[in-house]
């Protein structure tokens, strides 16, 4: 029987792979659990394992650069939601999110976006490609 984190670790591998492929920068995190850069970071969540006894999930983030998040961190703790910063990383995370969906799905694997209302922008990815 095959251990979900390690079928999780492997789908992860593959997605990354993929991203890879198609040209996209796959970053890791950084100390802080943020990457030091922007890209595509493909993390497995086992949060919902666990509190809930659910399977780890694959999950695809996009990260814009370092300068674009802290100028959008700073407008959001002065709730300017208008400032053209926080504007700018909205529609690049609506943006990157309709992307990725579409790279990896051309690539066959099953994604969608994910249902965590806390994160609008991130994938879920539930299957990769068969091999043929």
């Amino acid at each position: 029987m095959t251990d979900p984190l390690d079928a999780a670790e492997r789908l992860a591998r593959r997605v990354r792979d993929a991203l890879t492929a198609a040209g996209l920068r796959v970053v890791d995190p950084g100390p802080d659990e943020e990457p030091a850069g922007g890209g595509a970071q493909v993390r497995v969540d086992t949060w919902n394992r666990h509190f809930f006894g659910l399977a780890p999930e694959v999950v695809v983030t996009w990260w814009t650069g370092p300068q674009l998040r802290a100028d959008t961190v700073a407008a959001m703790m002065r709730n300017d939601l208008e400032h053209p910063s926080a504007r700018r990383s909205g529609g690049t995370h609506a943006a990157m999110c309709t992307a990725l969906l579409a790279v990896l799905t051309s690539a066959g694997f099953t994604v969608r976006e994910h249902d965590n209302g806390m994160v609008p922008f991130n994938l879920h990815v539930l299957a990769g490609p068969t091999d043929g």
